[in-house]
């Protein structure tokens, strides 16, 4: 939104006669997603430990492709992917997190036991407001920054990207609304250390309940592998598990969403 744009809640006209559901449960058609669930039926391969099952490598290869990055893990779902990333980055104490989110967003941080501190929302874009972001971490004390991307927008990236640069503090994302999205001539997926997407039922690319980590960082992608619960992965063992790894026939369903995308996307824009 720019310019006088405003949301109803603030003071503008609806502009829809009806409410309008955040997702429309986009659904493969039966006939495939029947086909799908027989295969995986006869290979008798559901999930596992050991190693990732051929349909979650296939959908992992697909989403790197998709959001221009060279590491994707898929995972049981966003909330376990946050907390995942938390850990991994090793974060501890403050953290900024902007006021207007989902409860899991915050919820992540409180796994890790760091204290999330709110930064302010820019009433135009929706979106955290980095001049809020630079005076939290100008009083100090914080140890990381945890971007949000909402509403199918995109937070400021280059001015977030610019401040945990200066402050030297991890900058990662919570992207489940935005799958699909490009800002700055990138896709969302490559950004700070790494974005964690939602493929919950309501978004627009679904595997019924999943979600995944993006990253550019080969050595954090095999951290989070083996936080997932892989029992051999390459960073070895990790004696903390999240054990969040994704079915096959999630997998299944995510690659069929895939192929049906810019249909849908098409779609939820002429909503």
């Amino acid at each position: 939104m720019t310019g006088k744009a405003r949301l109803a809640v603030l003071g503008a006209a609806p502009r829809f006669a009806a409410p309008l559901h955040v997702g429309q449960g986009y659904r493969p058609d039966w006939e495939r997603y029947e086909r799908a669930a027989r295969d995986i039926f006869a290979r008798r391969f559901y999930t596992s430990q050991r190693f990732a099952g051929p349909l979650v490598v296939e959908l992992q290869r697909r989403l790197e492709e998709f959001v221009w990055v060279r590491r994707v893990i898929v995972l049981r779902n966003a909330t376990n992917g946050l907390m995942i990333a938390t850990h991994t980055l090793g974060l501890r104490g403050k953290v900024i997190v902007p006021a207007w989110s989902h409860i899991a967003t915050v919820q992540a941080l409180i796994w890790s036991k760091c204290e999330p501190v709110y930064c302010d929302i820019d009433l135009i874009s929706q979106q955290m407001s980095a001049n809020s972001v630079r005076r939290l971490l100008a009083a100090g004390g914080v140890t990381g920054i945890l971007g949000v991307h909402l509403w199918g927008g995109a937070a400021p990236v280059k001015a977030l990207q610019g401040l945990a640069e200066e402050f030297e503090v991890p900058l990662y994302y919570d992207a489940a609304h935005a799958f699909g999205v490009r800002t700055h001539n990138r896709a969302i997926g490559g950004y700070g250390c790494a974005e964690v997407f939602s493929f919950q039922s309501s978004n627009v690319l679904s595997t019924g309940e999943g979600g995944c980590i993006a990253t550019n960082d080969e050595a954090l992608a095999a951290k989070f592998v083996a936080m997932r619960g892989d029992e051999v992965a390459p960073a070895g063992v990790s004696l903390q598990s999240a054990t969040a790894r994704m079915s096959e026939i999630q997998a299944a369903i995510g690659l069929m969403m895939l192929d049906d995308f810019e249909r849908n996307r098409r779609s939820n824009e002429q909503q």
